[in-house]
């Protein structure tokens, strides 16, 4: 190979990762894909089922990413439980969700479908990206469900959570045999299956709690409420590092 196809080699290869082949960003039909999954995410002390939700891309009527359903969810607000690796790995982000779920601590179904934010994540992702375009702060995309029909999203990865999005589905009526793929054969039957769900993902004193105290609704709204605070150290250590972990799910 002579050093005028080298060469001719060599620039091409700079200028498509100046075109914008970057890690973690690209362009498909001009619209800015990047590479990222969809998780979930429930408070500890009160069961939740996801029963179908979606991320539907921006532009799209339908067609998005699944978010992980199935299974009774007690791992805390704001931390992610399932990583689904389907589809493309580069996607468009969502502008939209559509999710329906079950509380397990008053028995209802929620759905919901929300307008999201779609330039304050393109931002968010944009900015993980230009900070580390080889492993992006952001990489993940997380729906909450609370009991109350609350419904939080968060954009997250390498130890930054975001939230974008909060809001409130509506109560509805579902058979609960064909949302759960169980088909119970009496009332009897239903209720039994979510006691021992709650049994199953409660230690004895937290069910017992939940049955005497009931649901704190508006409990993860009121998370979000911000106040005038700061950390001050009191040893002689010199502080380098330190991570929050809030109570509205957000970290940094």
């Amino acid at each position: 190979m002579n050093r005028l196809v080298k060469g001719i080699i060599v620039i091409s290869f700079i200028s498509n990762l100046v075109s914008g082949c970057v890690i973690g960003e690209r362009k498909s039909n001009n619209v800015t894909i990047f590479e990222w999954d969809a998780t979930e995410s429930a408070p500890k002390l009160f069961p939740m089922e996801i029963i179908k939700g979606n991320f539907i891309y921006k532009g799209e009527a339908e067609l998005g990413l699944y978010i992980p359903s199935g299974g009774t969810l007690v791992d805390g607000w704001g931390n992610p439980v399932s990583s689904h690796v389907t589809g493309e790995k580069y996607k468009p982000l969502p502008d939209r969700l559509n999710i329906t779920f079950y509380s397990f601590a008053e028995k209802q179904f929620y759905q919901g479908k929300f307008k999201l934010p779609y330039e304050k994540i393109v931002a968010l992702f944009k900015e993980g990206v230009a900070m580390n375009s080889e492993y992006p702060v952001y990489s993940s995309i997380m729906a909450g469900i609370a009991p109350g029909g609350a419904v939080s999203v968060w954009v997250l990865g390498s130890g930054d959570y975001t939230e974008v999005f909060f809001g409130q589905a509506e109560k509805i009526d579902l058979d609960s045999g064909a949302a759960f793929g169980l088909p119970f054969e009496s009332e009897e039957q239903e209720k039994w299956y979510i006691e021992k769900q709650l049994e199953n993902v409660l230690e004895p004193e937290e069910l017992a709690s939940l049955k005497k105290n009931g649901v704190p609704f508006g409990l993860w709204e009121r998370y979000r409420h911000h106040y005038t605070w700061q950390p001050i150290l009191t040893s002689d250590f010199e502080l380098t590092y330190v991570d929050f972990e809030f109570l509205n799910g957000e970290r940094n």
